[in-house]
């Protein structure tokens, strides 16, 4: 029977570990469920309670190794279990599942492997919202927009239906979320392969998230600030 794998990823966070575990159990409660959990040495007790749950395939590591490389030493372990045939969900455990969630989770189930990670699914559904809502351009207007850290692209998707006349671009590094943006929407890999695309000030709206703020480096801000017009409007 093909199974649901959840792919955990913690450093700290017990409780909201505690509470998704829970949460899938009952959700999956009639259906295959296969949980792998890599932990990237919490000092709160999470490991000690991965280690407690039965269902529950653990990685121990003595160091953060951050989240692209434990998704790697999980999704290793999950074709070395004989799992790589099945959905597979990425869950950061900073985010707590919710019924809607869930229920994605379920529905996806069942078709081609598929990576869906929580924390950029969560975090770019509420920035769409918030950012249709700031923007200070009417239905028809004409206008350009840079989202650095587009995700899934959920967030472009949904500004260019209220807006269509807008000409919305992306940015996103992470490379699973590029190839899945990228089929649909207008997205570049990195800073860099976009200003070398621009040579005019084009942007009239620049979002950036505190995140991804982080992330870029002198250079990149360089570049953002070359591409974006003088007036440009920044939102976070």
């Amino acid at each position: 029977m093909k199974k649901t794998l959840i792919l955990m990823v913690s450093c700290n966070g017990r409780d909201i570990t505690d509470k998704n575990i829970k949460l899938l159990r009952t959700a999956f409660k009639d259906e295959a469920l296969s949980i792998i959990a890599v932990d990237n040495a919490s000092t709160d007790g999470t490991a000690d309670y991965l280690k407690e749950q039965e269902d529950v395939t653990l990685i121990l590591n003595d160091e953060d190794l951050g989240f692209p490389l434990a998704c790697d030493q999980g999704i290793k372990c999950a074709y070395e279990m004989g799992l790589s045939g099945n959905d597979i969900f990425i869950l950061k455990n900073e985010n707590v599942l919710t019924e809607d969630m869930l229920s994605a989770i379920k529905h996806s189930a069942g078709g081609e492997v598929r990576f869906l990670v929580t924390e950029d699914y969560l975090e770019y559904m509420e920035a769409s919202k918030r950012l249709t809502d700031e923007i200070p351009y009417g239905a028809e207007d004409e206008f350009n927009m840079l989202i650095v850290g587009c995700g899934l692209g959920k967030g472009m998707h949904d500004i260019e239906s209220a807006y269509p006349k807008a000409r919305v671009l992306g940015i996103e590094t992470n490379k699973s979320l590029f190839d899945y943006a990228s089929k649909t929407e207008a997205v570049s890999e990195s800073v860099e392969a976009l200003g070398q695309m621009l040579t005019d000030p084009v942007f009239d709206i620049l979002y950036v998230s505190e995140r991804e703020l982080k992330k870029l480096s002198v250079e990149d801000i360089e570049v953002i600030s070359r591409i974006c017009a003088p007036n440009c409007l920044m939102l976070k």
